[in-house]
Parts: C-alpha cells; sequence; structure tokens
C-alpha cells in the first residue's frame, strides 16, 4: 500500500481519512 505510488496518490484521503474519521466520531458521539 506504502510501496504503491499510483495506490498512495489515487485512495489515501478515502482510506486515511475515512478510516479514523469514523472512529473519531464514533469515540467523541459516545
Amino acid at each position: 500500500m506504502i510501496e504503491d505510488p499510483d495506490t498512495k496518490i489515487g485512495r489515501p484521503r478515502q482510506v486515511y481519512i475515512g478510516a479514523p474519521e469514523r472512529n473519531y466520531i464514533d469515540l467523541g458521539a459516545r
């Protein structure tokens, strides 16, 4: 995932801001 430059710039925000963002809202909403 990090070795692939095309994939790193292809879907890095969706995975980086998609997983932690949902976890952050769940912890704060709890």
